[in-house]
């Protein structure tokens, strides 16, 4: 069937997330037609999934046959992320294609042993996967084996993001630093804190940390904080929704995303947009969403030493502000150049 032909799309995701939104924006605007009808079924609660994974299930069902059999138009049917959305569909019996393109499909996988088979029979029964890092395309493959289902695909935060040129002001004021991530051992920030407790005390004054996120590591991050009496500098916001993440990264001097390991980075994608550069650990996804010593400095943080040599790229930096309003300029440009929306005239989607 080729693309002009469909007229109606299934989302099975959230309408919320705004990445996501992204994503089915920009692919409606390049691939299908405007008058193209679509619909997001969620699951309706994380509390009771197992009730919650039927009900998305039948609405799958439903909703295939009043558009196919009772409507008789054609359909298309994407599923966001491998285990709650793309088990769903893979449980409905429809045809779908699966969009993979953030880290938590990638970490999770590795997290949960469990799950391993049903997480490789979604993949497998898709008809397409769509993976946003070449790096996931690659683990993807290894785990299953497949190739010809495979596709590279955008990140959806290329599409709808603007670059923002408004200078920041980074003179006669604290630098700000922030890390959005969940509180999970994989994103390294009980590194980055040993990372401060190393830097001199006459320039941790001059250093506001706003960590944004919640998690199981919470309570031990909060003592490390405390007992290398950081308490000053270093402050805990429980969870940032997707509507403030913008606001917080503009707002930045720095992003800071010290993680151990992910498939790509989005979010380092997002501060390029926001003229906010990244430091972060030296690991194959940020080499890929980042441009390094252009808009990111990446350092190894596996032991003291170089946890002193990060300490001192950061006092540097407190030093000498013209090197982080250098970053923030190459990071706007990079993002002109490479990531702007405007840049792409072609197929959202690419072999």
């Amino acid at each position: 069937m080729q693309i002009k032909d469909i007229k109606n799309i299934i989302i099975i995701g959230p309408k919320n997330h705004i990445h996501l939104k992204r994503s089915i924006d920009s692919l409606i605007k390049n691939q299908y037609p405007k008058s193209i009808n679509v619909k997001f079924l969620d699951i309706i609660s994380r509390k009771n999934y197992l009730i919650s994974l039927v009900i998305l299930v039948l609405k799958i069902k439903l909703n295939y046959i009043y558009i196919r059999f009772i409507k008789r138009e054609s359909l298309k049917v994407y599923a966001h992320q491998a285990h709650s959305y793309g088990l769903a569909a893979l449980l409905s019996g429809t045809n779908y294609d699966l969009v993979c393109w953030g880290s938590d499909v990638f970490d999770w996988y590795k997290k949960n042993k469990r799950p391993k088979k049903y997480v490789i029979s979604v993949l497998k029964n898709a008809d397409n996967i769509f993976s946003s890092s070449h790096y996931m395309k690659q683990h993807i493959y290894s785990i299953t084996g497949l190739k010809a289902k495979l596709i590279s695909m955008r990140p959806s935060i290329f599409y709808g993001l603007k670059n923002e040129t408004s200078e920041k002001v980074i003179f006669n004021r604290k630098i700000n630093l922030i890390t959005i991530k969940a509180l999970h051992e994989i994103y390294g920030i009980e590194d980055f804190i040993d990372v401060l407790s190393k830097i001199e005390n006459k320039y941790k004054k001059d250093i506001n940390y706003d960590i944004w996120g919640e998690g199981p590591l919470e309570k031990k991050l909060k003592n490390k904080v405390y007992n290398n009496r950081l308490s000053n500098i270093v402050k805990f916001h429980g969870r940032a929704n997707q509507l403030e993440v913008k606001n917080l990264i503009k707002k930045a001097d720095i992003l800071i995303s010290p993680s151990i390991d992910e498939s790509y980075g989005v979010v380092c994608l997002e501060a390029a947009g926001l003229n906010t550069p990244v430091f972060g650990r030296k690991i194959r996804a940020y080499k890929e969403s980042t441009c390094e010593n252009v808009n990111s400095i990446l350092v190894n943080l596996k032991n003291e030493k170089q946890k002193y040599i990060a300490a001192r790229i950061i006092t540097d930096l407190i030093i000498n502000r013209d090197n982080i309003k250098i970053l923030n300029q190459k990071s706007s440009n990079l993002f002109i150049e490479n990531f702007n929306s405007n840049s792409f005239n072609s197929e959202y989607f690419y072999k």
